[in-house]
């Protein structure tokens, strides 16, 4: 009987084999499946390899217009901490790479993740999946806020869309034209009142909101969109960093500085006031590396920071340097 079905399942059993013969061929198809097995589980558990510890693929979702947090994402939410990259420009993808290559490289295993805020319409598909597989755990795609006429072309107000990523209880707000030296995770401990935010000081006594602790609220940002279209008039379309003028007039009293090696401005570089082994995170607010605009002779001091920027390029993309 036993027989009969090893000749139905398998030819090999058909032949004239003796008894020994037929265990010896039974042990090989079994060590045989064992390896197989054994080399499956491990492409599949082995960590992935390069410096970035997130593996490619994020998740995708996209945010409604209005300031609801969307119920796909119930349930999927990686951490209730994370890092955000604000995104409005396809142009900043190269900033984007470099700053979660740097991010990767100093925090620890145990790190809050890296997410993606997308302005919709200004990336591809093709960039989205780049970003994906660049070290960032989720993609988030949203409409353009809705602000006064006044300021329909100004995209930084996009940077309010953070307030609406409710499903995480604190983040660490960034804009890719940052470069991480040193870990930063201590951010997601500081003692922050309720409604109130983190920063560095930026000059008469107000903050830049290029860098911020935050805690995401729907009806904090519901309230700051209140107030912008009731105070458009007080905010001048025409004044420089609109922006942050309203939130500086919105968190005047709500708003904890925080020391200057989290923003190392690029500018101040040449007065020798600061050094980048003492740095947290250099911000080039000025001339950005990966832009196309040529430096000017008195620019030129920026060059040992672009070159930072330009060695952790260089291992993204050995071959796309521009010297």
């Amino acid at each position: 009987q036993r027989r009969s079905v090893y000749s139905t399942a398998c030819p090999l059993f058909r032949m004239p084999l003796s008894r020994k013969a037929r265990g010896r061929l039974q042990l090989g198809v079994c060590f045989g499946f064992v390896v197989v097995l054994y080399l499956v589980l491990y492409i599949s558990l082995r960590p992935a390899s390069g410096p970035l510890s997130v593996p490619p693929g994020a998740l995708r979702a996209h945010l409604p217009s209005g300031i609801d947090v969307p119920s796909t994402l119930s349930g999927r939410t990686l951490s209730k901490q994370a890092f955000v990259l604000v995104l409005t420009s396809a142009t900043e993808l190269p900033g984007a790479r470099v700053l979660a290559y740097s991010l990767a490289q100093t925090q620890s295993r145990t790190s809050p993740p890296l997410v993606a805020l997308c302005q919709e319409g200004c990336f591809s598909e093709a960039q989205l999946a780049l970003l994906g597989s660049s070290g960032f755990a989720e993609v988030f795609e949203a409409p353009e806020i809705s602000v006064p006429s006044v300021f329909a072309r100004d995209h930084s107000w996009f940077l309010l869309r953070v307030w609406q990523l409710e499903q995480y209880e604190r983040v660490v707000v960034l804009l890719p034209s940052f470069l991480v030296l040193q870990s930063i995770e201590e951010l997601f401990k500081l003692e922050l009142p309720n409604g109130a935010i983190a920063a560095t000081r930026d000059c008469c006594d107000r903050f830049d909101p290029s860098l911020m602790v935050i805690c995401p609220s729907r009806s904090l940002l519901q309230q700051m969109l209140d107030q912008l279209s009731e105070r458009h008039r007080v905010v001048d379309p025409h004044t420089p960093d609109r922006l942050r003028f309203f939130l500086n007039e919105l968190f005047a009293d709500r708003w904890r500085a925080l020391p200057f090696t989290y923003r190392a401005t690029a500018d101040t570089f040449a007065s020798g006031y600061w050094k980048a082994a003492d740095m947290k995170l250099i911000h080039f607010n000025n001339v950005l590396p990966f832009s196309h605009e040529p430096m000017s002779p008195s620019l030129e001091y920026l060059l040992p920071l672009h070159d930072r920027w330009w060695d952790a390029y260089g291992v993204l993309e050995p071959d796309l340097r521009i010297d």
